[in-house]
C-alpha cells in the first residue's frame, strides 16, 4: 500500500515541481527585468532636480490652460477620508509583490494570457526607460514650495521611499510615465485572466486600477 500511494503521488509531485520552477525561473526573469530598470534609471539617468521642477511647472501650467487639473481637488477629498491614502501609500510600497503574485497566478492557471500580457509587459517597460533621461519630471508632492499645496502623503504617513543607492533605491524625478501605474494595468490584465470565475479577476484588477 505505501509503494502503490507513493506511485499515485509521484505525478503530483511532479506536476508541483514543475510549477515551482516555472513560478521561480519566469517570474523571477520579471525580478530582475525590473531591478535592472530601477537601478539603471536611478544610477545613469538623473538629471539635474531643476529640470525635472521646470518640467512639472511646465505640465501644471498645461493642465491649468485645459482645465484638466483634478489632481489637487481630488487629493484634498482623500485627506478627508484618511483610508483612501493609507491604502494608496500600501500600495505605493508593496506594488512589485502584487505584480508579482498576479504574474505568477497567470502563469499557473492561463499561461497563454501570461504570455501575451507578458511581452506586452516587457516592451511597455523597455519603452518607458528612456524617457526619464529626456523627460524629467518631479511628482506632485514636491511642488509645494512652487505654490501648489500638494500634501506629501509618503512623508505625512510614511514611509517615503529610499532614493540613491540599494535594491530599493529610487529616482525620485521619474514621474513620467508612470509604471507604477502601467505595471498595475499588466497585473489587472493578469488577474482578470487567471480568475475568471464569477469576474473574480476582473474584480480585483479593477480594484488594483483604483
Amino acid at each position: 500500500m505505501p509503494a502503490a500511494r507513493a506511485r499515485r503521488a509521484l505525478p503530483l509531485l511532479r506536476r508541483a515541481l514543475r510549477a515551482a520552477w516555472l513560478v521561480l525561473t519566469r517570474v523571477g526573469a520579471l525580478f530582475v527585468l525590473l531591478q535592472a530598470y530601477t537601478t539603471l534609471r536611478k544610477t545613469y539617468f538623473v538629471r539635474p532636480a531643476a529640470v525635472a521642477f521646470d518640467h512639472a511647472l511646465d505640465l501644471l501650467a498645461l493642465q491649468a490652460a485645459l482645465r484638466i487639473d483634478v489632481e489637487l481637488q481630488l487629493q484634498r477629498w482623500a485627506l478627508g477620508q484618511a483610508w483612501p491614502i493609507e491604502l494608496a501609500n500600501a500600495y505605493y510600497r508593496q506594488m512589485k509583490l502584487g505584480v508579482y503574485l498576479s504574474a505568477a497566478l497567470a502563469l499557473l492557471l492561463a499561461p497563454t494570457a501570461f504570455r501575451r500580457v507578458g511581452s506586452a509587459f516587457v516592451l511597455a517597460t523597455l519603452l518607458a526607460f528612456p524617457w526619464y533621461a529626456l523627460y524629467p519630471l518631479a511628482p506632485p508632492r514636491f511642488m509645494g514650495p512652487y505654490g501648489y499645496p500638494f500634501v506629501d502623503t509618503l512623508a505625512a504617513w510614511g514611509p517615503v521611499p529610499p532614493a540613491g543607492a540599494g535594491l530599493a533605491g529610487a529616482n525620485p524625478y521619474a514621474a513620467m510615465p508612470s509604471m507604477h501605474i502601467g505595471w498595475t494595468i499588466f497585473a489587472a490584465l493578469w488577474l482578470a485572466a487567471a480568475l475568471p470565475w464569477r469576474r473574480i479577476g476582473p474584480i480585483l484588477g479593477a480594484f488594483t486600477l483604483r
